[in-house]
């Protein structure tokens, strides 16, 4: 089955941005397109209510706005540090929601049929209370799913 369209998702760790320069290569080398998209947790945006109630002053609006703003920026400095990755992507995606179902959505949006994502290896409490994006995307994706283990010895890290 060729690759056509690969689905890269980055959480703005060195894991995600070994995973884009993996993925930046396997797409060179099937001759696919490769998008990278950033999710971010709207679970990082509490109730108006909250918001008042701890003293933030601002509507749901203005953080959105505001976390957006950092993520960009964020997703800019990890796209910076893999070589060549601005020009050799066909999209640059932000989100805002919860993961799993945002990058299911927009793999269905390009028509991906790979998605790529970097595992951190969270265990016991960590994992029960992080979650595993990456198992979620292995039990609901219907295209599939290349999870590549972020810190590991299998080969050089993107530039710096």
């Amino acid at each position: 089955m060729p690759f056509r369209t690969i689905l890269v998702g980055v959480d703005l760790t060195p894991a995600s941005a070994q995973a884009l320069a993996r993925a930046l290569e396997l797409g060179e080398r099937l001759g696919a397109q490769v998008h990278a998209a950033h999710v971010v947790d709207h679970a990082c945006l509490r109730p108006e209510e909250e918001l008042e109630r701890i003293g933030a002053g601002r509507d749901r609006e203005a953080l959105e706005r505001e976390l957006v703003g950092q993520a960009r920026a964020e997703l800019e400095g990890v796209l910076a540090r893999v070589p060549g990755a601005a020009q050799r992507l066909a999209g640059v995606h932000l989100r805002v929601g919860e993961a799993v179902d945002e990058l299911l959505e927009l793999a269905r949006e390009i028509g991906a049929d790979l998605l790529v994502v970097a595992t951190h290896g969270r265990q016991g409490i960590d994992r029960l209370l992080q979650g595993s994006v990456a198992e979620a995307l292995l039990e609901r994706s219907p295209v599939p799913l290349l999870a590549l283990r972020g810190g590991g010895a299998t080969g050089p890290e993107p530039a710096s």
